[in-house]
């Protein structure tokens, strides 16, 4: 059984194979995962190092995985299950999940599958909050212009 340091060096090694077989540019890289070349070398090294925090590095592994197409390996979704898994059992990690666990129940959400992440959208209260603050500017420019 390997721990997460291993589980770290073997999806680092997996996705610089795979960029590098794929002619993959670093700057664009950066820009698509919203990553500093700092973290970039980080995580194609397996150092958790220069990102804040493990659930950071671990979203951004995630994000990698499937920007490089390895979402269906079985060896680098294990892997990133075990991370997880090592990650849960940090005391911070405990609590985020115990949190995460009583909002699930509260609202009556499965569980979901850490690689897949919905498409951000700006939703209805964001619809209302842009409509409101463009009428206000309407108005107002209006009645300055009397």
């Amino acid at each position: 059984m390997q721990n997460h340091k291993e589980s770290q060096q073997l999806l680092a090694t997996r996705l610089k194979a795979s960029w590098a077989s794929q002619s993959v540019d670093p700057v664009k890289l950066c820009k698509t995962l919203k990553l500093s070349n700092r973290q970039l070398s980080a995580l194609v090294a397996g150092d958790d190092s220069a990102f804040h925090t493990r659930g950071l590095y671990l979203r951004a592994v995630e994000q990698a995985i499937q920007e490089a197409g390895l979402k269906d390996d079985p060896d680098v979704i294990e892997n990133l299950s075990r991370l997880s898994e090592h990650y849960a059992q940090t005391p911070r990690g405990s609590q985020i999940s115990l949190v995460q666990q009583t909002v699930n129940k509260r609202l009556a959400i499965a569980p979901r599958d850490p690689i897949e992440r919905p498409p951000s959208r700006i939703g209805a209260f964001g619809a209302v909050i842009l409509i409101i603050s463009l009428v206000v500017i309407v108005m107002g420019v209006s009645m300055f212009a009397k």
